[in-house]
Formats: structure tokens, C-alpha cells, sequence
């Protein structure tokens, strides 16, 4: 807005005053965008000290922008020319002015890696939250390369052009598929105080939230599966089929060609009395049913000859025994005749 205002300036006192203007809100542009890509890349709050060393050079750069009139180290000479009636400002860089826009580059070239390396992790897919963001950074370092060689017309910076692409592809990332909540850092603490895997649908089985075990069980839980459906997944497709009959269930995985099993809990979400979602809570069970496959076993059969061992026919024989005498007790019924063998096979 404070560009717009520069560029329809009518004299040198007004574009001074908008340039101003614009330094209260672009030193810190590229630090947040960075904060936000870092964000959304690791799942966690950035820590007080990443936000104090970010800024630094961002509030030192607000303090030079705002006294240039005096100092003259962020803008040695600001003049301007006219085109067609309108003035466009010619600024000749200080000193401080190459100390802030290359760290505000370096921040972007960091934003553009963490996008980058968010969109491979989600295999690269072009629905990707993280390529929209990635092509805004884009966008910046594109449009702001031609303005800092001297190639872009009668010098007009058109950086925030590149910023005006990225913030638009930012909200409808934000706002389609709530890429980026307010409540994340009480979720993680809540979320890592539980040891079993976390994973929170609406009521169009759309990917709200997980928890970190739940991303290393599933790993087709990534920042970018938020608002994607259940069904989408293989095993995702399953928890919905059968969350629908049961609250408890073991969930059969084949996926890797490895086979794994789940001992899976759903509840349904409320608020104020109202269904919203619905949440998954799970465990792996593979070692455990193996230990007791095994313990079935030793148990039931006689490992040399893999039939049913002593304890297990005496069993047997006690139920058949049971089953004839509740048989003779009722008149019409056929009775087992000796050395019939009517139970299980």
C-alpha cells in the first residue's frame, strides 16, 4: 500500500513520507515469511532466540530508514524523475542499504530452501501447499533481481510486486487448508505428553492434526496431507470404513509390503454439543501379536509334530463332553454316538 502511495506521488515531500511509511512494515517482511516457512516446515514454535536474532537487523534498518534525513546511510540521495505526469523516486543506495537487503535475500534464499525441501517431502505433488508457497518465494527473488541490476523500468523496484504474488498464494494456502494455526504450540505440548499416535479428521474425513508419533507409524502423515481425505490413503481409507461401525479396532497394514498391525481407538469430536471431527488414537501391536502367536503356539501344538498337544485334545475332549450332555438333555435332538466327533475341526 505504502509503494502505491509512492508511486502516485505528486512531489518530492510526499514520496520522502511514503518511503518512510513503507520501512515500518518491509524491513520485516522477508524475517516473517522466513518464520513462517520455518513454521510450517519443522511443526513448532520458533524459539525466542531465533525471533530476537531475525529481527536484529530489521529494527537497526527501521531506526536508519527512519532518520535518513540526518544521517543518510540507509538512502544517500533520494530525487525523482517525471513520466507522463507521474513521479517515480530514484534512490541512491547507502551503505546500510546493501547490509539489509542482503541479509533480507539470504532470509529468502532460506525460505525458498525450507518450501523446497517441504514440497520433496510430500513427494513432489502438484496439489502441494508447499509449492503455492514456494512459487511465491519465487516470484520475489525473480521480480527483484531485474530492479538491483539497473533493468527494470525507469528503475521502479519491483519487489513488492513479488511480495503481493506470495501473499495472495499465502492466504489461500492459509485459509483452504488452515496450513498454519494459532494453537499449534499448546497442541505439540499437549500431543507430546501422549505415547500413542494422534490423528484428527472433520466431518468430511479431511486431515485436520496429527502428532509426531503418528507421522513416524504413518508416514504418509506430512504437513502437506492437512485437508487432503482420509480416502486419499490406503490405510487412511481404512480407518474411515472401519471407524464407522466400531470405536475399537485392529487395523491390518501392508504397505512397503511389510506387514504391521494397529490396535486403533476413535471418538467422535464435540463442540458445545456438536459433532466436528472425529480423532484417532493408535498404537502398533506387530510385537506384541507376534509374542502371542507364538505363545499360542507353544501352548496349543507339540513342536515336533505341529498337531494339537496333550493339554490342548484334554480341552478338546472336555467341550465334546459338555456338548453331549447339554444334547441328551434335550429329548428329540440326535445324540452323539460313541467316537463321533462333533465339535470345532
Amino acid at each position: 500500500m505504502g509503494y502505491a502511495f509512492e508511486l502516485g506521488s505528486s512531489s518530492l515531500g510526499e514520496i520522502l513520507f511514503w518511503l518512510k511509511f513503507e520501512y515500518f512494515g518491509l524491513p520485516f517482511v522477508s524475517v516473517f515469511w522466513f518464520l513462517f516457512a520455518y513454521k510450517s516446515f519443522s511443526k513448532r514454535e520458533p524459539s525466542g532466540l531465533l525471533y530476537i536474532s531475525t529481527l536484529f537487523f530489521s529494527l537497526v534498518t527501521l531506526f536508519f530508514s527512519s532518520t535518513n534525513d540526518y544521517l543518510h546511510f540507509h538512502y544517500s540521495k533520494v530525487s525523482f524523475i517525471s513520466v507522463d505526469g507521474s513521479l517515480i523516486a530514484q534512490l541512491s543506495k547507502g551503505p546500510w542499504y546493501y547490509v539489509f537487503i542482503t541479509y533480507s535475500d539470504l532470509l529468502i534464499l532460506a525460505t525458498i530452501i525450507l518450501y523446497f525441501l517441504q514440497w520433496r517431502r510430500s513427494n513432489r505433488a502438484r496439489t502441494s501447499s508447499s509449492l503455492k508457497l514456494l512459487i511465491g518465494s519465487l516470484c520475489v527473488v525473480v521480480l527483484q533481481i531485474p530492479y538491483l541490476l539497473g533493468y527494470s523500468p525507469y528503475n521502479i523496484d519491483l519487489t513488492p510486486f513479488g511480495f503481493l504474488i506470495a501473499s495472495i498464494l499465502a492466504a489461500l494456502t492459509i485459509f483452504r487448508n488452515d496450513f498454519l494455526r494459532t494453537d499449534d504450540l499448546v497442541k505439540d505440548v499437549v500431543f507430546s505428553g501422549i505415547s500413542e499416535g494422534i490423528l484428527v479428521v472433520d466431518l468430511k474425513d479431511r486431515i485436520s492434526d496429527y502428532n509426531k508419533i503418528g507421522a513416524k507409524l504413518f508416514t504418509w502423515l506430512n504437513p502437506d496431507c492437512i485437508g487432503s481425505n482420509l480416502y486419499k490413503f490406503e490405510e487412511g481409507a481404512t480407518l474411515a470404513a472401519c471407524a464407522g461401525s466400531r470405536r475399537r479396532f485392529i487395523l491390518k497394514s501392508a504397505v512397503g509390503g511389510k506387514k504391521r498391525y494397529f490396535d486403533v481407538k476413535s471418538e467422535k469430536l464435540e463442540d458445545k454439543g456438536k459433532a466436528v471431527g472425529k480423532i484417532f488414537m493408535f498404537k502398533d501391536v506387530t510385537a506384541v501379536r507376534k509374542v502371542f502367536r507364538r505363545l499360542y503356539k507353544l501352548a496349543n501344538y507339540d513342536t515336533l509334530t505341529k498337531v494339537f498337544n496333550r493339554r490342548r485334545f484334554f480341552d478338546d475332549a472336555e467341550k465334546e463332553d459338555f456338548a453331549g450332555q447339554a444334547v441328551r438333555g434335550f429329548p428329540g435332538l440326535p445324540h452323539a454316538r460313541p467316537g463321533q466327533f462333533q465339535g470345532p475341526q
